[in-house]
């Protein structure tokens, strides 16, 4: 007797990059490399918020793609214990902070919670010196 089965493939197996957000870690380790078919817009902070992932699977090969994509490391190492990453998490925030133009500010989740367009992250006002006080004449 011959049993023949058919397959399509691991149903797990991510199609877009949106499954970046799946709940099985596989999944969300996965679909990192279907970031080159997104905007660096959207793509890196959806990146630099799985550098927070509980996975270390995920957090690993996030950070292998934005190391490929920008180059950049800022001492992240994916397996370091919880406070010397989140160093480095905010590193890389803050280096996405200042590459997108301001208002890329990430959540835990990957989402904005700001953009350019809407409200600004910051203003800072520069005021003249004052004037001199004239001196005391006697």
């Amino acid at each position: 007797m011959t049993l023949l089965v058919g397959s399509n493939g691991c149903g797990l197996a991510p199609k877009t990059f949106k499954s970046i957000r799946h709940p099985a870690p596989l999944v969300r380790a996965q679909s990192v490399g279907l970031s080159e078919r997104v905007p660096e817009r959207q793509a890196l902070p959806a990146l630099v918020a799985r550098l927070d992932d509980t996975d270390p699977v995920v957090r690993l090969a996030a950070h292998q793609e934005l190391k490929r994509r920008t180059g950049q490391d800022f001492g992240y190492v994916p397996w370091d214990d919880p406070e010397p990453r989140a160093q480095a998490v905010l590193r890389w925030k803050t280096w996405l902070d200042d590459r997108l133009g301001g208002g890329a500010t990430v959540t835990r989740r990957g989402r904005r919670l700001a953009s350019p367009q809407s409200t600004p992250t910051s203003t800072r006002i520069s005021l003249p010196p004052p004037p001199a006080l004239p001196s005391a004449q006697q």
